[in-house]
């Protein structure tokens, strides 16, 4: 009777499935940055901004809104530490965007920690089964153009879900949305 009661215990089950996914956490910690992410900060702190835009849609691809996230990088001002930074930050929003979309559209019929056990358990499967973890999130160029494009959509729907149950105006958050998501990824682009 005790062990039922100990495995239906929801902190447990918490606790575990962040168990399972603190390893991937602490990978955050090791990594380096690869040569095509220096290109990046190396083009910007050449041409500025603006001109290392201009650059890499006129020879790279039309990436708009992920290579100037790219340019932004802490490697800028040769700052290596600031790549792990960035790899646990964008990490951690990926953990929370599955939090608030779960919680967007189920949070009627399910509390608070059935929703995290929910979305614990979806990003471990996520990162256990992901063909190839290290390309996708500890390289932060495949972090940026893949990922941000689906975090980007879960506002998107979190946002669209909002305004469907709430009956709220947030207009311009979808279209700015809308709008970076368009121009985050080729594969996902609204055309």
């Amino acid at each position: 009777m005790k062990i039922n009661n100990l495995l239906n215990n929801k902190l447990i089950k918490i606790s575990f499935l962040s168990l399972m996914i603190l390893p991937f956490l602490i990978l955050c910690f090791y990594n380096q940055p690869t040569p095509e992410d220096f290109v990046f900060g190396n083009e910007t702190n050449k041409l500025g901004f603006l001109k290392a835009q201009e650059f890499f849609y006129n020879n790279w691809s039309g990436r708009f809104f992920s290579y100037a996230v790219l340019s932004l990088n802490s490697l800028i001002f040769t700052f290596t530490e600031g790549y792990k930074i960035t790899t646990i930050l964008f990490m951690l929003l990926f953990i929370s965007i599955f939090v608030l979309l779960f919680s967007a559209f189920f949070k009627r019929e399910i509390n608070f920690s059935e929703i995290l056990i929910l979305s614990l358990s979806v990003l471990f499967l996520y990162f256990y089964k992901a063909p190839s973890i290290s390309e996708g999130f500890y390289w932060l160029t495949s972090t940026v153009i893949y990922h941000l494009g689906f975090i980007l959509i879960c506002i998107f729907l979190i946002s669209y879900q909002k305004v469907m149950t709430e009956n709220r105006k947030q207009k311009t958050e979808n279209t700015i949305c809308c709008c970076m998501l368009n121009n985050n990824n080729r594969d996902i682009r609204f055309e």
